[in-house]
């Protein structure tokens, strides 16, 4: 077995370690803008807590088979095409949420968020 020496390690690697890691953190700030704007969303009055609540577990619940779907399509598909559209699907999501007026809308929206 070889062993691991950082001076051997090429640029294109630091760059596509760079690129997993930016890419991964991005998706959970997508993922959990709804974490951030709870609180707002409820003390202004635009949502109650329960309808708060119910698009809260439809994005988790999304999430959660979401995760097995990915993982499926991640073994045929190219990753970086997955991954490119996976990020650009959670910022138009992300953007549609702002622009929703109905909370049942915004319920759809953070479904596909999950």
């Amino acid at each position: 077995m070889s062993r691991f020496v950082w001076g051997e390690v090429t640029g294109r690697q630091w760059a596509v370690l760079a690129g997993a890691t930016f890419g991964y953190g991005f998706y959970y700030v997508c993922r959990l803008s709804l974490a951030v704007v709870k609180a707002p969303l409820v003390s202004t009055g635009v949502l109650t807590e329960a309808q708060v609540g119910i698009a809260g577990s439809a994005l988790f619940f999304t999430y959660a088979a979401g995760k097995f779907a990915n993982g499926v399509l991640a073994d045929r598909l190219n990753l970086r095409l997955l991954l490119a559209l996976g990020l650009v699907g959670s910022a138009l999501v992300n953007l549609a949420l702002g622009c929703t007026g109905g909370w049942l809308i915004f319920a759809g929206f953070a479904t596909f968020g999950g």
